[in-house]
């Protein structure tokens, strides 16, 4: 991923507007915080020109309402996910939220699909959802890219904070190299000269920072920022930006005549129209959160938390207090 960031074009500052894959995963393809079922979406906007569409996923895209959403299933030619290929999962877990395949079978079913140079005549637009990176960072087949073994489930503690980032970033590498896998198969295709490859993710992580593991819990640097890569240079990217702003990132990046977002990042905590948290990331990064149940305002490059009621009327800071407010209400309206 280093490399690609190295010889295309990268953002430092993105970030996902909410910390659960479901809802961020909806924002990436169909660029809103609040889309319903038949929303314009990447996958509706390439079928419409004439692609061929792959998706091949590590999850059940069926999971929280995703493929309907974004209407990855509906204008698929080929449909790989985990609950197709549920008797190859890595886990025997069976819900539908827990289904995970290895990538290289999330590559090998690519490699069926659209191992042939002849299909690659039709512009093709293929979506890839590698799952390595989530809870418990590390399953059977996975590969050991960095020293140590990984840490058994059951041991998961903060105890033993340094030994769950150690395996969760053996997750990370392997993830990195089946990305640079895709990489040489689009290679050897010959399409990689005609690609334009995004590399990103749906939301951080917490390890054991500020006491939480996972992600959800709160806005913060851990939990939201993404990485975004594309293996093209010269793309213009306006910081920060998030994923609701990826859609027409990429249709810019194809020659499309769309509008650019500028701004900071809105994000919540839960529901967005009864969220626990509220905030905005603008330059730096620079976060300014709203807690509703305290009403507290916290400030990120202060570390000061002040009671909205306290802000002074005409200050900076209430000022900022307002804008998160002003932005919850916007997009609260949007999604009616």
């Amino acid at each position: 991923m280093n490399a690609l960031a190295q010889s295309g074009s990268y953002a430092r500052e993105a970030y996902s507007h909410i910390g659960f894959t479901t809802e961020s995963l909806k924002s990436l393809f169909t660029g809103t915080l609040s889309p319903r079922p038949g929303s314009p979406s990447l996958f509706r906007d390439f079928k419409a020109n004439g692609y061929r569409i792959g998706v091949f996923s590590g999850q059940a895209e069926s999971y929280g309402g995703i493929a309907d959403i974004a209407g990855s299933r509906e204008t698929a030619d080929v449909f790989v996910d985990a609950e197709r290929l549920k008797s190859e999962r890595a886990f025997s877990f069976g819900t539908t939220g827990s289904l995970l395949l290895d990538g290289r079978k999330v590559l090998g079913a690519f490699d069926r699909a659209f191992g042939s140079a002849e299909g690659w005549r039709r512009p093709t637009f293929a979506y890839f959802n590698f799952q390595e990176a989530h809870f418990p960072y590390a399953h059977p087949d996975m590969p050991r890219l960095l020293p140590g073994k990984p840490i058994p489930r059951g041991e998961i503690s903060p105890a033993n904070k340094a030994w769950v980032a150690q395996t969760y970033w053996n997750a990370v590498a392997y993830d990195d190299w089946l990305v640079g896998q895709l990489v040489a198969r689009l290679k050897r295709l010959g399409v990689w000269d005609d690609t334009l490859l995004l590399v990103t993710a749906d939301h951080g992580e917490s390890l054991f920072d500020d006491d939480f593991l996972g992600h959800g819990h709160v806005i913060n640097r851990q939990q939201t920022q993404i990485p975004l890569i594309l293996s093209r240079p010269g793309i213009a990217i306006a910081q920060p930006i998030g994923l609701a702003d990826y859609r027409s990132l990429i249709l810019r990046s194809l020659g499309a005549r769309v509008p650019e977002r500028r701004g900071p990042v809105f994000q919540h905590v839960s529901a967005l129209g009864a969220p626990a948290a509220i905030g905005l990331v603008g330059p730096g990064p620079l976060w300014t959160t709203f807690q509703l149940e305290t009403e507290e305002v916290a400030f990120s490059e202060s570390g000061r938390r002040v009671r909205y009621g306290d802000l002074k009327p005409g200050s900076a800071e209430k000022a900022r207090a307002d804008a998160v407010i002003d932005e919850w209400n916007r997009q609260r309206w949007l999604a009616r």
